[in-house]
């Protein structure tokens, strides 16, 4: 039970920090049906294919606030799959929000 409180917590705050870091309105996300990893990635995902039609410059800006690693980032965008480049950088803003939470629980 406490643990399943735990991960609930974290994938709010996950869901909270892509938010943030991605600039999206509130409205966008509703932290119901989103708190699962696969549904915040399949949101995350829309997100960021819409950016690289529309926003090319934003989602690099982004990538670059996060601290996404330039050659992953670079490995995504390549890949040779059309349909996984937003699924795989979507997977390295998770990882690196992820990150961000271990690390503010580690030194809190």
């Amino acid at each position: 039970m406490k643990a399943k409180v735990k991960a609930k917590k974290k994938e709010t705050e996950l869901l909270q920090l892509i938010q943030k870091d991605l600039q999206l309105v509130q409205t966008e996300l509703t932290t119901g049906e989103l708190l699962e990893k696969n549904a915040i990635r399949d949101f995350l995902t829309k997100a960021i294919k819409g950016l690289i039609d529309s926003d090319f410059n934003r989602l690099i800006q982004v990538m670059y606030r996060l601290d996404i690693s330039e050659s992953a980032f670079r490995t995504a965008l390549n890949s040779p799959n059309p349909d996984e480049v937003a699924p795989g950088i979507a997977d390295l803003v998770i990882e690196r929000e992820l990150l961000k939470i271990k690390s503010r629980e580690y030194y809190s």
